[in-house]
């Protein structure tokens, strides 16, 4: 074997001296005599001969000899698979699997050993790159209790923190392996690995070409994690800082890095308990707040997987606390720190998390969260104008939309706490305006009306999740819990009147608020499905009359506003709309007349469907 290596080695000094052809015959020729050799050598002798190889003075040989020992050991398996077929086909193998036993572990360690002294002495780094990686290959395919391989986890953690980011890589990398072998044996050696994995982790971070090992020590995390559990929980600080606040994790740069990231957030979630994991993970906002909106995310996304995996007693222990952490970080709109760009990703997280917590809450331990949730939103967070926060209020009622899409029916009895706020929010703008109002300076009245500008593009994104929350109220509201007679006069007039609430002239100032088409679609569906689910021509006719004075407006915007709504009765009612076809006739008769040609077009849509409905002509009626 030895002397085939020396010979393709040889070869490659003399490739001036020799054609292109005939070094390629040699080289594949030399590589067929070796793997013949190989697969009848015992394992010993093989471990053997390699260790004499990796004493040649000659670095080029020590890199060949070492690429020889990877290919077999990955060839193992293979080799494995063969002879389980031909032993069930009862045919002879002409291959022998290498394998560690008694006779051969003696060799093995001394190769180890071996492999460890390139690491420890050798000035070639390529020759060095080449051992780590072998050991690397000896540990994922030779998996045993080898005492050798805590020693090799020793050598490999004091090299981590020195060299370039390649050997660095290669270093952790192979640590990573060595800890999936040796489980909990390499709890000794945890604290080292830990504190020179996040040294080098922060040292990349800040490196252009760091890039390529930054990965690394997140997969030795996750070994580590996965072999050792909650053994790793002195470090978890450290270790979601690297995960959740580090650039490279939250700004998506490498789509690698972050399914890394990724599997050693859901590790953590999974292995360490819930005691362990929450207090370092809630103790990380404020930091995640300054890193900016994408790591914020993260760190709520975390939670959200922590309290997904919760049992009944850490519900009971920890949910109070959970939703108090949400809730301070729901005030982040109104806040508007510089470095959250995208106030909604991090709303969304924040909303996922309170939505995940409350499908393992009971009705008992909801209501008072839920109650306290509302008495924020509705409290003067400026006591000298006693005004209401109209950024709470957004984000209040995203996490209202939010509850009503996931608990349904369970959720609508709370729309009674919720109608009177809706009602003021739709009714009027003094809601805006302090009740202690102030005189202003004419200095200042720049600043008024930018502050006026803004609060209605608010109050314009405020409306629109009002109505969608109302809407998903009235779909889901199946035993009328909330809609009876009473209420149903209450909301009327605040929800038609939005049809000539005008839009703010630019809606870029506020994040995620709706266009003016937008708002039209959630008005028309939530006028719709109230009218659904009334189930009561009494209340149908007020419905219906409303819609139909808001078309004598002399605007395009609530004439087709009120057609749209009256087509949406006309299609869910449908014969029971009848009843309300002697009012809208005339209706339709000014607005096929209109001027302007939509309003024209879907009135004669609406008159045919009416028609279709009714079995006879209209027409004759308008």
């Amino acid at each position: 074997m030895e002397e085939v290596v020396l010979c393709t080695v040889s070869v490659k000094d003399k490739k001036g001296d020799i054609s292109g052809d005939i070094l390629k015959e040699v080289r594949n020729n030399a590589n067929t005599v070796l793997k013949i050799i190989t697969g009848w050598m015992h394992a010993s002798t093989y471990f053997k001969g390699i260790t004499q190889l990796l004493e040649h003075p000659e670095g080029l040989v020590k890199r060949k000899t070492l690429g020889i020992l990877c290919e077999t050991a990955r060839a193992n398996n293979m080799v494995q698979n063969k002879q389980r077929t031909a032993r069930k086909l009862k045919h002879s193998s002409l291959s022998t699997a290498l394998q560690v036993d008694k006779s051969s572990c003696p060799y093995f360690s001394e190769l180890c050993y071996k492999i460890l002294e390139l690491i420890d002495r050798e000035s070639d780094t390529s020759v060095k790159i080449a051992a780590i990686s072998s050991l690397e290959t000896l540990a994922k395919e030779y998996p045993s209790e080898n005492p050798a391989y805590s020693k090799c986890l020793a050598t490999i953690i004091s090299h981590i923190s020195s060299g370039d980011s390649v050997t660095s890589s290669g270093l952790i990398n192979t640590a990573g392996s060595l800890i999936n072998v040796l489980g909990s044996k390499a709890l000794p050696q945890l604290p080292l690995i830990m504190k020179n994995m996040l040294q080098r982790a922060h040292l990349v971070s800040c490196c252009p070409s760091g890039k390529y090992a930054h990965g690394c020590p997140r997969t030795v995390v996750s070994l580590s994690n996965q072999s050792l559990g909650e053994f790793v929980s002195p470090y978890l600080e450290e270790i979601l800082d690297l995960v959740i606040l580090h650039p490279e994790c939250a700004t998506q740069i490498d789509g690698k890095l972050d399914v890394k990231a990724a599997d050693v957030r859901g590790l953590l979630t999974e292995t360490v308990p819930v005691r362990l994991i929450l207090p370092p993970l809630l103790n990380l906002y404020s930091s995640a707040t300054k890193c900016g909106d994408a790591s914020l995310s993260l760190s709520f996304q975390m939670l959200a997987n922590v309290v997904g995996t919760m049992d009944r007693l850490a519900v009971g222990t920890y949910h109070t606390k959970i939703y108090e952490h949400c809730l301070e970080a729901l005030d982040l709109r109104r806040q508007n720190l510089d470095s959250l760009k995208n106030i909604n990703l991090v709303e969304q997280s924040i909303i996922h998390t309170i939505i995940t917590l409350t499908m393992k809450l009971t009705e008992s331990t909801f209501r008072p969260l839920f109650l306290r949730t509302l008495e924020w939103a509705e409290s003067e967070v400026d006591q000298s104008t006693s005004k209401r926060s109209m950024d709470r209020a957004i984000v209040f009622y995203k996490l209202v939309n939010k509850l009503a899409e996931q608990h349904r029916s369970l959720f609508t009895p709370y729309f009674k706490y919720l109608l009177e706020g809706s009602v003021q929010y739709l009714s009027e703008d003094g809601v805006l305006i302090s009740s202690k109002r102030k005189k202003k300076a004419k200095l200042g009245d720049n600043i008024v009306k930018h502050k006026d500008s803004l609060s209605g593009q608010k109050l314009w994104n405020l409306r629109a999740l009002i109505l969608k929350s109302l809407h998903k109220c009235f779909l889901y509201d199946n035993d009328q819990k909330i809609l009876d007679s009473s209420n149903f006069q209450t909301l009327l007039k605040p929800i038609v009147s939005q049809f000539v609430a005008e839009a703010p002239e630019s809606l870029e100032s506020v994040p995620d608020a709706p266009s003016v088409e937008e708002v039209d679609e959630i008005l028309v569906s939530c006028l719709g499905q109230m009218a659904v689910t009334a189930r009561s021509d009494v209340l149908w006719k007020p419905l219906n009359h409303e819609v139909l004075m808001q078309t004598r407006s002399d605007n395009v915007r609530p004439k087709m506003l009120g057609l749209k709504v009256v087509r949406y009765m006309v299609q869910q009612l449908k014969e029971e709309y009848v009843a309300l076809v002697p009012e809208t006739i005339p209706f339709l008769g000014e607005l096929l007349e209109d001027v302007e040609l939509p309003v024209k077009t879907l009135s004669q849509e609406i008159l045919k469907e009416m028609e279709t409905l009714s079995g006879e002509s209209l027409r004759e009626y308008l």
